[in-house]
This record gives C-alpha cells, structure tokens and sequence, in this order.
C-alpha cells in the first residue's frame, strides 16, 4: 500500500519577495511608486496631502487584516455595498397560500358563548386609522 502525503496549509502564501508575498510587494510597489511620482511632480505640501493615504491604503492592503480578512476583501464589500440599490421593498407572493395555525385545538370551545367576529385590524391597519382620525381632527380645529 503506498501512501501520500498531503499538503497542509494550502491557505498561505509563498513568500516570493523575502519576508512579502508577491500580492503585499505589488501593493507596497505600487503604493511607492506612486508616492515617488507625486513627489516628484507636485510641490511637497500636496504630494505630503495627497501621497500620505495613499502610503497609508498600500500599507494596510498589504498587511493588514481585520476579522482574519485581509483587507482588500473588505474594500471589496464596503464599495459593492455603497454603489449597490439599498431600496428594499416586500411584496406578496399572490401564488402562496399559508395556513394559519388554528388556535381552536389548543383552546377548548365554549358551547354557550354567542359568535364573535374574528376580524382584528393589524397595528399597522390601527395606526393608520389614528392618524387619519388625528388629521382630519387637525383640518376642522384650523
């Protein structure tokens, strides 16, 4: 019987670049090499303003992690939840039927007692009422 092995700690990078993985030296190189262009093209108090978050977004997209995320997966979600419609809006289904569940077997019955209706307004349908009544109100005081 021969036997295999099996590779462990598939989830970690190679480190390629010394003690950096070739995803932390491309985000250092570039967040540099950006940092250099300004610097070289704008007067020192705007490449200062302008070059600090960028140095500041290549040093966290390289080494920082939140949650054991690292960050790129987190500016990810964060743009993909600014720029995505936030308009929720429920609608019924006219297809599903739903039973209720009957109160009438956990309950006994009462056999003298005069037949009530079952209607109950929802809060929602009660609140609604209120300030219809509180505005109308308001309209025959003015």
């Amino acid at each position: 019987m021969k036997q295999f092995q099996v590779p462990q700690f598939i989830d970690v990078e190679d480190k390629l670049f010394g003690p950096l993985t070739l995803k932390q030296f491309i985000y250092l190189a570039g967040g540099g090499g950006t940092v250099y262009v300004l610097i070289q093209v704008l007067p020192t108090i705007a490449a200062v303003i302008i070059g600090l978050p960028v140095a500041v977004l290549a040093l966290s997209l390289s080494f920082w992690k939140p949650n054991g995320q690292s960050f790129i997966i987190i500016m990810q979600a964060a743009i993909i939840h600014l720029l995505s419609p936030k308009l929720y809006l429920w609608q019924k289904d006219p297809n599903r039927t739903d039973t209720p569940a009957s109160p009438e077997k956990d309950t006994p019955k009462e056999s003298n007692t005069e037949p009530t209706s079952n209607f109950r307004p929802s809060k929602l349908e009660t609140l609604a009422w209120s300030l219809d009544v509180f505005d109308a109100s308001k309209e025959t005081d003015e």
